[in-house]
């Protein structure tokens, strides 16, 4: 992988770590991980990441933990 691809998968992936958390930041108190996953699904916008191709898994512990 030369150095520009990786600044570009690198970039990617921070934006989706800020939409994350910004998606997550706009959930109540009182929602479950499944909610802000959902929130997250409704969200995205495939035209943006058209030609990407990544696969993430969470894995969650606690009261509402699972995997997504």
């Amino acid at each position: 992988m030369n150095a520009k691809s990786f600044l570009g998968i690198a970039g990617f992936l921070v934006a989706v770590a800020l939409r994350t958390a910004a998606a997550a930041s706009n959930e109540p108190a009182n929602s479950t991980p499944q909610d802000v996953f959902d929130g997250m699904r409704q969200s995205f916008q495939a035209e943006k990441a058209k030609g990407v191709h990544l696969k993430y898994q969470w894995q969650l512990s606690g009261p509402n933990g699972g995997e997504w």
